[in-house]
């Protein structure tokens, strides 16, 4: 399919170059071969650049379709060929290192950058073309340097005018379908094309007279590039180039004497002057507002990050005068962001301090140091009521290219003084939200918070006065409690997990935190007890465990279980003598139902597959899913060989019986089954699935439908026995 596609690339690239290639040749070209306005160069250069160099057979074929049919020499069709896939190439190579066509758009240097590189690719197609056709007496010797300038400046103005199109059209912009924006786009246009027809074709000209010039074009140039992009400008550059061609061709307008005077120079100078300045200005407009927008936002980001911070934030210059303050500000000073901002940062500082702020900001801006909030700077600010309050203050020099400036951060401490002021136990058991309890030192509830209640069920009327082993759930032994309180008597705290009692009789896992509580004389006062509910988290445990050993689709063991319990029995078959059997199963013809069914189907034939392989094996069996269609059976403990080839063949059996499906009719598919033994095979995991694995190809070579042990006169015995 891969094959397909890149082939059909290839042709599409061919047809749609030599389409161009016979167009341009049949109406703009005197010599049929040579053409003033070269748009299959404009083409393959950034097809090159952007398909890489898989698409030079394409362009190569493309460029012989057109000089065969031009030339009629199939020798001088493959030459001339030939150097218009080497320009394509040098342009490419020139172009490679500044990854243009990979940009998300195109910028000013790099639209230069392909002028310049097409420029000097277009000599090696015009040279070897017209170099061919001299010498091959196509044309004539003495026209050689003027078919070579022809040449060239049509594969220079084809690049100029396709090769920016192309890549600039890859990404149409997000605003293209905006009404606003496709009004303006038609009526530039409409306008540009009315221009072109007045300018090049000679429209109204009784009226007009003289002042149709080609200068116009620039008006509507510039409109396109500032206002509208890149893309627009590159449709209007196409539209006015065929317009002056049309013009020139027809002998009338602008260019009106153009091709019999100077063979296009003139409409050919003006169409290089009109891309290169309109795409250029384009690129740096698009550049520009890149810019301004990148700028606008990382403005936005640091307005919102400077107002979202929960600290009063102030910017001041050098002198001390306030620039910027944040909302926090506001509502912790009191003042509107306008009353602060070009006031003096003195008029934060309390009266009794007013007097010695000055020589303290003059030696802080004489040795501007980082000074980060709790770092022992606790002050007093004044807020606008002429209240003063305790605050943290950190002070960051910012240096700018307008001067020194400092951000200086206040955070309000008052509360926490406050805070520091409570009650041990009540600060111990209610600064946090995670559920608390508090007991005196014989364990009798004396407050419990919200959390609690909300954890446990217990309101506080319930709790308040019992006992904490009202939450006991029995899941602990004595000892289990001795341990702990042991603990806690002698480091005074303990954590675990405990499993303990709601009151609608739930019983659930939490992570228990329980601290003591001294007096001034040592003793213990109160003990509080904190927890945190983890059955969600065990719940992700056993789901993540059940991930890692179980396979989600059939709920059977994977590959790492398998390999534990493999290792498992193989130790204990060699500690009691006893040898076990490695079955590994693969479906047949199970592709063909999940290509013709679907994923769905073919998920829910697996299911059936692991439900009829379990209900043939004993409790002490395992069956697998290693992955796909491939499972393996593990039997343990088996008196003889031939007893793993019971099993496979009963399996065998049951799985080539009709399987119903939800998503079809009923769908019957095969086993083969590859069968190693301990110890006779192998005496480690590694080998026995190895020798499984060869078993089960030794099965499939047979015939498939039927087992094989790893030692095929096992095979020939048990299948012998089971007959």
């Amino acid at each position: 399919m891969r094959n397909f596609y890149q082939l059909a690339m290839q042709i599409g690239v061919a047809v749609l170059y030599a389409l161009l290639g016979l167009a341009i040749l049949a109406c703009c070209s005197d010599s049929g071969v040579i053409s003033i306005v070269g748009l299959p160069a404009g083409l393959a250069l950034p097809v090159i650049l952007i398909g890489g160099g898989r698409y030079v057979c394409g362009i190569f074929l493309g460029a012989l379709v057109v000089n065969v049919i031009t030339i009629n020499s199939l020798g001088l069709a493959v030459a001339v060929a030939l150097g218009n896939t080497l320009e394509a190439l040098l342009g490419a190579l020139l172009l490679k290192r500044y990854d243009i066509f990979n940009e998300s758009g195109l910028s000013t240097h790099n639209y230069l950058r392909l002028l310049i590189a097409g420029g000097i690719a277009s000599v090696i197609g015009a040279l070897f073309g017209t170099a061919t056709l001299v010498f091959s007496g196509f044309l004539a010797g003495e026209t050689f340097f003027r078919y070579l300038t022809y040449w060239w400046r049509g594969d220079t103005l084809g690049i100029a005018l396709i090769a920016p199109a192309i890549l600039v059209w890859r990404r149409a912009p997000d605003d293209w379908l905006r009404p606003n924006r496709l009004i303006e786009f038609v009526l530039l246009v409409a306008l540009t094309f009315l221009a072109g027809q007045m300018i090049f074709s000679g429209w109204m000209s009784q009226a007009l007279g003289d002042v149709a010039k080609a200068y116009w074009m620039f008006l509507f140039i510039t409109w396109a590039a500032v206002r509208l992009g890149p893309q627009t400008l590159a449709v209007i550059l196409i539209m006015t180039a065929i317009q002056g061609f049309l013009g020139a061709k027809q002998g009338t307008g602008f260019f009106a004497e153009d091709m019999a005077k100077t063979y296009l120079t003139n409409y050919w100078s003006f169409m290089m002057i009109l891309s290169a300045t309109g795409m250029t200005l384009a690129t740096y407009f698009v550049a520009r507002k890149q810019a301004e927008q990148a700028l606008a936002l990382k403005e936005s980001y640091q307005r919102a990050i400077f107002n979202a911070t929960p600290d009063a934030m102030l910017i001041s210059d050098r002198r001390g005068i306030i620039t910027q303050v944040n909302q926090q500000a506001e509502l912790l000073l009191g003042y509107k962001s306008g009353e602060l901002i070009g006031q003096s940062i003195e008029i934060l500082v309390p009266e009794n301090f007013r007097a010695i702020h000055p020589e303290l900001h003059s030696k802080f801006v004489a040795a501007p140091v980082a000074r980060p909030l709790r770092s022992g700077r606790t002050l007093q600010a004044r807020r606008k009521d002429g209240n003063t309050f305790d605050v943290d203050i950190s002070v960051s020099p910012i240096k700018t290219e307008q001067g020194l400036f400092f951000a200086s951060a206040l955070r309000d401490v008052t509360l926490n003084k406050q805070a520091e002021a409570h009650l041990r136990v009540a600060a111990i058991a209610f600064e946090s939200k995670e559920p608390m309890v508090i007991t005196d030192s014989g364990n009798i509830i004396l407050q419990i918070n919200r959390a609690f209640t909300e954890s446990t069920g217990y309101s506080k009327e319930e709790a308040v006065g019992r006992h904490i082993s009202l939450l006991k759930s029995g899941h602990h032994d004595t000892a289990f409690y001795e341990a702990m309180w042991d603990e806690i008597a002698r480091y005074g705290t303990w954590q675990g997990e405990v499993w303990d009692r709601r009151k609608n009789g739930e019983i659930y896992p939490k992570w228990l935190i329980i601290s003591v509580v001294k007096g001034d004389d040592g003793e213990i006062t109160h003990y509080v007890g904190t927890h945190i509910d983890i059955t969600e988290r065990k719940a992700a445990e056993e789901q993540i465990k059940q991930l890692a050993f179980y396979d989600p689709l059939t709920q059977l063991p994977n590959r790492r279980l398998l390999q534990e319990r493999l290792k498992h029995g193989i130790d204990v078959e060699r500690r009691d003598g006893k040898q076990l059997a490695l079955l590994m199963l693969d479906l047949d013809r199970f592709k063909a139902v999940n290509d013709s069914l679907g994923h769905l189907a073919g998920d829910e034939l697996l299911q059936h597959v692991a439900a009829r392989i379990t209900t043939r094996l004993r409790d002490v069996d395992m069956v697998a899913r290693l992955g796909g269609d491939e499972f393996v059976v593990l039997l343990e403990d088996i008196a003889h060989p031939e007893d793993a080839a019971r099993v496979a063949e009963e399996i065998i059996a049951d799985l080539s019986r009709l399987f119903s499906v939800a998503q079809g009719e009923d769908v019957q598919i095969g086993a083969s089954i590859g069968i190693s033994l301990y110890p006779q095979h192998g005496d480690n995991p590694e080998l026995l699935m190895d020798h499984a694995d060869a078993a089960l190809y030794q099965a499939k070579d047979a015939g498939r439908g039927c087992f094989a042990y790893f030692s095929e006169d096992l095979t020939l015995a048990a299948r012998e026995r089971i007959a």
